[in-house]
């Protein structure tokens, strides 16, 4: 109000005295030109124990001591001696403003100084306080967190009643109201951002100027009193306005460079959240791509090694683990040339390695478990550097153990496969001769009389023929190719008619056939020539078992659904016999694997290939007292369908 008076020129004695008496602090109006006292309030000259205008017009130095006019524009703040009639002179704390843009007219405050003094602890827990709490803005979580603070920080420290910060936005043209604190709450929520082009620098805003921008005309409209804006960022980038205001309180060039070191603070801190959230940002990056190379390196076949510079083991995975028989715990700082047991070259690569030479072939090795047996591997040595620094060598190794063991059976099949092609042009030229000599036995027999002393020795070559006959069927049975002519089939129905026609064999070995067919048709697409040669053969083995001490043969039928819900007819053959040997029963299916002296060791072959045929399977459960074994084959709808 007093700026507003001097600017006009209109302010008389009487006026400024009127307006000095409203402040409840002793005060005084001092022209530079005439070095002389304009006016001063009663509590000035209640604190100097002089008459009303008794000081009006006199030199400032007959009211303090030492203290020219001139002097009062050389300071904010000063130290002075009040001059009192008849009592010692009064220390005291002057504080002085320019009124008008000529700086002809000042006003001085006259602070006792025990008022002062408590005035400035105040200002100044009030100041640390809030700089203390400016501290909080380094550790704030989000930038709407950070702001928030910001602005009661500031608010504070200015001493004016409300602050606000604004931040420009990416995606338009305007800047937002981010945060804002105190009363009123006259901020706009968005501003141009000719705004923020405008504010290059601080500005001070009071009624009397022009109206620039959309944040002044927003104060003007609140008929706010002062308004300080400062920019946020650096001068290439500015991303935000501070802007402190009030309605009744002025602000002058202190303000603003107070607002200055905030608003350093304020982007330091901004600058500060945004590397913090970036730094964040990239570790759960690295995090999730180490977490990504951790599960590879976890789920590899191959064993990996790492190692340390010094060739000390830093971890094994899972697959190394097994290969070699250790746990990663139990070797980790453990020497490699400890675990890693094989040939010289292999610790010679990795002795390489540390000079950050790879080797990424080293061919094939012999490597040894921890329980001595040893196996073949490939290896590869990796150095892992940064620079000219290695920071980890890295040892892959491919355990070849299963490949050795595929090489060998893909041998051995082949091996077996021209021994069967052998077999069954052996078998083809071997059937007439042996057919020949069986007639000509059966001749011979028939010339001589049945008590002749011959006869025995006749009819052991006739089954011996027979014999090697059944022998020559089944190696040609299992050396042709299949074909299976499939058609739609009631495996109840083929059941009965089998049994039926084996009982009088069951009988004859005193086995007891337990067979209960389904109320329902159970259907599949089946060969039944190939089928009665399945139930032949596993009926045959199973009475074969049981040919000493009879028992019972279970037939079973049922229909369930396979793991991946393929509904699929299950037929069982059990006995009661000895059971399968442990050492045979792993072998039971492969061709010429016989458990009976008389066997040819083709029957549970052929049943395989004629089961695998109708896209089922088989399988066999024995120990000691009985076997069991149990064929699967796909459902189908039926002739109804």
């Amino acid at each position: 109000m007093l700026q507003s008076l001097f600017r006009g020129k209109t302010a008389s004695g009487e006026v400024l005295a009127a307006v000095l008496d409203a402040f409840e602090e002793a005060a005084l109006i001092v022209d530079l030109i005439s070095g002389k006292i304009v006016t001063c309030n009663q509590a000035l000259y209640h604190l100097c124990g002089r008459a009303p205008h008794s000081l009006e017009g006199a030199g400032v130095s007959e009211l303090l001591t030492g203290i020219q006019a001139a002097d009062v524009s050389r300071f904010e703040v000063q130290d002075a001696a009040l001059r009192r009639p008849s009592r010692p002179d009064l220390a005291v704390l002057l504080e002085s403003r320019v009124l008008d843009d000529e700086k002809r007219w000042w006003l001085i405050k006259v602070k006792g100084r025990d008022d002062a003094s408590e005035q400035i602890q105040s200002w100044q827990e009030t100041t640390l306080r809030s700089l203390g709490d400016m501290t909080s803005l380094l550790v704030a979580e989000t930038p709407e967190k950070m702001f928030e603070q910001a602005a009661v920080n500031c608010a504070s420290l200015l001493g004016l009643r409300s602050c606000a910060v604004y931040q420009a936005m990416g995606d338009s043209p305007r800047l937002r109201l981010a945060a804002r604190s105190g009363e009123p709450l006259w901020q706009p929520e968005f501003l141009p951002s000719t705004d923020l082009i405008h504010y290059k620098k601080a500005g001070l805003w009071t009624p009397e100027k022009r109206i620039n921008t959309e944040i002044q005309r927003a104060a003007r409209n609140a008929g706010l009193s002062v308004l300080a804006v400062h920019p946020l960022g650096s001068d290439g980038a500015v991303w935000g306005l501070l802007a402190a205001a009030d309605l009744d309180h002025s602000a002058d060039e202190r303000a603003l460079k107070t607002l200055s070191i905030l608003s350093a603070q304020i982007n330091a801190a901004y600058e500060n959240l945004i590397l913090v959230s970036n730094l964040k940002d990239q570790i759960e990056k690295d995090r999730s791509g180490l977490a990504v190379q951790d599960e590879i390196i976890e789920n590899l076949k191959e064993g990996v090694l790492i190692l340390t510079p010094r060739l000390t083991l830093a971890g094994l995975n899972p697959a190394a683990e097994w290969m070699l028989g250790y746990a990663s715990e139990e070797v980790r700082g453990q020497p490699v040339e400890n675990i890693v047991i094989g040939s010289e070259r292999v610790i010679q690569a990795m002795r390489v390695a540390t000079r950050n030479i790879p080797t990424h072939n080293l061919g094939s090795v012999s490597l040894h478990r921890r329980n001595g047996l040893s196996f073949p591997a490939h290896l590869q040595v990796i150095p892992v550097n940064r620079g000219n620094e290695i920071l980890a060598i890295l040892v892959f190794i491919e355990d070849c153990s299963e490949d050795e063991q595929i090489r060998a059976r893909t041998e051995q099949l082949e091996h077996r496969a021209v021994l069967g092609e052998v077999s069954a042009v052996f078998a083809h030229e071997v059937r007439n001769p042996i057919n020949n000599i069986m007639t000509g036995l059966q001749l011979l027999g028939s010339l001589l009389p049945e008590s002749a002393p011959a006869q025995d020795s006749i009819q052991r070559m006739i089954n011996d023929c027979n014999r090697i006959n059944h022998l020559m069927e089944s190696v040609l049975t299992f050396s042709r190719p299949d074909n299976l002519k499939l058609e739609e089939m009631d495996v109840v129905d083929f059941t009965q008619r089998f049994v039926s026609r084996w009982q009088p064999r069951f009988a004859r070995v005193n086995v007891r056939p337990f067979f209960h067919p389904p109320q329902q048709p159970l259907w599949i697409q089946g060969d039944a020539r190939a089928l009665e040669q399945v139930y032949t053969n596993l009926v045959s083995n199973a009475l074969e078992a049981m040919s000493q001490t009879g028992g019972t043969l279970a037939i079973n039928l049922s229909k369930e659904n396979s793991p991946a819900g393929i509904p699929e007819v299950v037929i069982s053959i059990s006995d009661n016999g000895p059971g399968i040997p442990d050492d045979l029963r792993d072998k039971i299916f492969e061709p010429f694997v016989s458990n009976s002296p008389r066997g040819t060791g083709l029957g549970l072959a052929i049943t395989k290939r004629v089961i695998v045929g109708h896209r089922g399977a088989v399988n066999v459960e024995s120990f000691p007292g009985g076997t069991v074994f149990t064929i699967r084959i796909p459902a189908s709808n039926g002739v109804s369908e």
